[in-house]
């Protein structure tokens, strides 16, 4: 894994649990979302990436509902949404760095949840 601090990067493979990255934190969330809804978007990760007010609340929704049916990641996903501010926003856009990170959440979430 990357983890951008000011000037530097370090380089780990393993998932950030202390990473407070919201960006990270949303690319964490997709995975989990890729697993509790099979109906959702092969490439929702690039999209969320992007914009992911506009392509990632929907399936956000969808997740929360689905994990109240589907306890395996409930622990995980509750993890996730307490390390975000109380009054987060899925943001419009996100910078080219932010993108990268969302990248990098989601591939280490995924990682982690194929053991």
């Amino acid at each position: 894994m990357l983890i951008f601090a000011s000037d530097r990067i370090f380089n780990t493979m393993a998932l950030d649990r202390q990473n407070k990255n919201a960006s990270y934190l949303l690319g964490r969330m997709v995975a989990i979302t890729k697993e509790v809804c099979k109906d959702a978007p092969y490439t929702l990760v690039a999209l969320t990436a992007v914009n992911p007010k506009q392509k990632y609340s929907y399936w956000f929704e969808q997740t929360s509902k689905r994990l109240i049916l589907d306890s395996q990641y409930s622990q995980e996903w509750q993890e996730i949404l307490s390390m975000l501010p109380a009054d987060y926003e899925f943001p419009s856009h996100l910078a080219v760095e932010d993108q990268g990170r969302v990248q990098i959440g989601y591939y280490h979430q995924k990682a982690y949840i194929n053991g």
